[in-house]
């Protein structure tokens, strides 16, 4: 059970435009950077007459600022933007070619130049594309490219197809057919993702017939690279999706094609597969409103959880939710899935964008509105088949989450839309306990069994601290600290708040009053785990000429006594210092990646706060007139001469 705390931010409006329309988001964050992420979108100009293809946006600040154009730099092309970011700092984007094929375009220098590749050759149409890197460190095929579609020119089955690229997107793999054998008339929305040693994944919706909305979601795997597959299967049947050319009270196309996620972070549920769709009803039952639904699994795909819904309003109440996309922050091992969400406006075409968060591997959620207005919802003008995209996005690293969305505000030209937010703290509790927070490094938050607290009317919370053996008289005092204010029921939250410094030692009972039968209920001996709020803005710049790496963060806590700081070296996170300002300076070595972990930390009551992280290079930038790119790795700076690699190795 945990409960939610984060800084959430004014929506930005990534490329304001009059003249243009964007829709049909992707989005991917820097493995490397938190603060760098690439969006792309549908755009066509308007009003509406002309297509342009997949639009470009690029934010290196965490999504404050943002460059790019709606006019793919590599030419036209037919869209449907699927996102991707190496290790090395490449951007890629992939979409429907020119020529109805597959193509990329892929950027080395953070968007300041773009080049074509293709994928697979066209002729007629491979839709609904997909696009994913390897990022993990302990794969054997990391930096590997995969891309995967739908083939309309084999009219029998419709297959989905997936190829590879070793070479940064250059050059492609033979498609492979990975649906074949699987029954049903139409293969069609894959998402590709990878595990922790390189597995592929891949999954899509499969429909019977047609017309038809999706029955089953089928699923693959390789586990060499995407160089063989197995034979596909059903991960789940008997299910009933929202495929329609007329969603309810909005009128627009909409789909049920599932998303996925791989737990790569060094946490309980890593390698942990996670994948999501909408559904009307509980799956197998298939009777009432569209919902958001989960399903994990823990064995590479072999046996897969009972499905698991989402979104947290009343079941049945008549509400839409759809276009799910799900994350995992592969530093915290945290679960992000952002949805539309039509439950504060039943029987309107008026909707918001929710974010719903799982801390306990997709076990339990909380969700929010991260849009900060309502908009209405509708197809939009110029575009044939009542269309309003086909999906939208969320990444998240190191505690910042970017969803991203296309809304037609302020104007009927739609628009790209992110939210992004910052995790506060985390705090991890077993189940069935109260859940207890600092939210604002001296409140404490009880939520009972996840429960909502309206209709409480009074709450008495008592403090233990010698391990529950006494209780003082004195509600809400502590021994040391001194008196708090009462507790409270605020928002559907009860609220202590400690007038001192904060404790993380001790045990807590609260009494809850004002329940349906007016008894007291009686929370027992729970601990309490306390975090400060985490740093904010930490940045690592460089100074190439001193080869001096300075760190700098933001203090948003008045109990931090000293902030820990810590290197990644090859035998793990290495402490460097401790330090008491909020700045930090090093002379580093050159030719190389410099990764920092950061957390605030209080001696005298053992409090620390989350981690932060941050990343810069000490690799060489020439002059790529007179020399080529260099490519940076650890070890390694590949220099491109025309079409020609070239391993360096620099020495100091």
């Amino acid at each position: 059970m945990g409960t939610l705390s984060y800084e959430n931010t004014p929506d930005v409006r990534i490329h304001p435009t009059t003249n243009t329309t964007q829709s049909e988001m992707s989005v991917a964050v820097n493995p490397l950077n938190p603060n760098i992420v690439l969006v792309s979108a549908n755009t066509t100009n308007y009003p509406t007459n002309q297509i342009y293809g997949t639009g470009w946006y690029l934010s290196t600040d965490g999504g404050s600022t943002w460059i790019g154009s709606d006019i793919p730099p590599t030419g036209f092309n037919h869209g449907d933007p699927a996102t991707a970011i190496g290790r090395n700092g490449y951007l890629y984007i992939g979409f429907i070619a020119a020529d109805y094929g597959q193509g990329i375009m892929r950027s080395t220098d953070n968007g300041q130049t773009w080049e074509y590749f293709t994928v697979a050759e066209g002729g007629w149409l491979l839709d609904k594309n997909h696009l994913h890197i390897d990022n993990s460190e302990t794969s054997p095929f990391g930096g590997r490219l995969y891309s995967g579609w739908t083939d309309f020119r084999v009219s029998s089955s419709y297959p989905v197809e997936i190829s590879y690229s070793s070479d940064y997107g250059e050059t492609w793999s033979t498609p492979d057919t990975i649906s074949k054998g699987l029954s049903g008339y139409l293969h069609q929305g894959v998402n590709i993702r990878t595990g922790p040693n390189g597995e592929v994944y891949a999954v899509w919706s499969v429909y019977l017939t047609w017309p038809d909305v999706e029955r089953k979601i089928g699923f693959n795997r390789s586990l060499n690279g995407g160089e063989s597959w197995e034979s596909p299967r059903t991960i789940i049947e008997n299910i009933k999706g929202i495929r329609t050319s007329s969603l309810g009270p909005y009128g627009i196309r909409a789909n049920s094609f599932p998303s996925m996620a791989v737990d790569l972070s060094n946490g309980p549920h890593r390698g942990r597969i996670y994948v999501v769709w909408t559904n009307q009803g509980y799956p197998g039952t298939n009777v009432g409103d569209p919902d958001i639904y989960l399903i994990y699994s823990d064995d590479q795909g072999e046996i897969w959880s009972l499905p698991i819904r989402v979104n947290q309003d009343s079941e049945g109440n008549g509400a839409y939710q759809w276009f799910p996309w799900i994350t995992v922050d592969n530093l915290t091992g945290i679960v992000y899935v952002v949805f539309y969400d039509g439950r504060n406006h039943i029987g309107t075409n008026m909707a918001e964008v929710w974010v719903a968060k799982s801390i306990d591997g997709g076990q339990t959620f909380e969700d929010f509105p991260v849009s900060d207005i309502a908009f209405s919802v509708g197809p939009l003008p110029g575009f044939w088949g009542n269309y309003n995209g086909d999906y939208i996005g969320i990444a998240a690293l190191g505690s910042r989450v970017y969803p991203v969305w296309n809304a037609q505000v302020p104007d009927a030209n739609s628009q790209a839309w992110t939210s992004p937010f910052t995790e506060v703290s985390v705090t991890l509790l077993w189940p069935n306990a109260p859940s207890i927070v600092v939210e604002e490094a001296d409140t404490y938050a009880i939520r009972y069994n996840g429960d909502a607290l309206a209709g409480i009317q009074n709450v008495e919370a008592y403090f233990s601290y010698d391990g529950g053996q006494t209780w003082p008289d004195t509600i809400g005092h502590h021994p040391y600290y001194g008196p708090s204010y009462p507790t409270h029921v605020e928002n559907d939250t009860i609220v202590w708040i400690v007038t001192q410094h904060p404790t993380r030692h001790g045990r807590v009972k609260a009494v809850l009053y004002g329940n349906v039968n007016q008894t007291a209920v009686d929370i027992s001996d729970y601990d309490i785990t306390v975090r400060l709020v985490t740093p904010g803005n930490f940045s690592a710049s460089i100074n190439s000429t001193l080869n001096r790496v300075t760190l700098t963060w933001q203090d948003r806590s008045n109990y931090e006594e000293c902030y820990i700081i810590e290197k990644k070296t090859v035998s793990g996170w290495q402490l460097k210092d401790t330090v008491h300002d909020t700045t930090y300076s090093e002379y580093v070595g050159r030719y190389r990646d410099h990764w920092y972990r950061l957390y605030g930390y209080d001696e005298p009551t053992d409090i620390h706060s989350d981690s932060i992280y941050s990343w810069t290079t000490s690799s060489p930038i020439l002059d790529t007139t007179q020399y080529g790119h260099v490519y940076g790795t650890t070890g390694c700076n590949l220099i491109k001469m025309g079409d020609v690699f070239i391993c360096c190795v620099f020495t100091t």
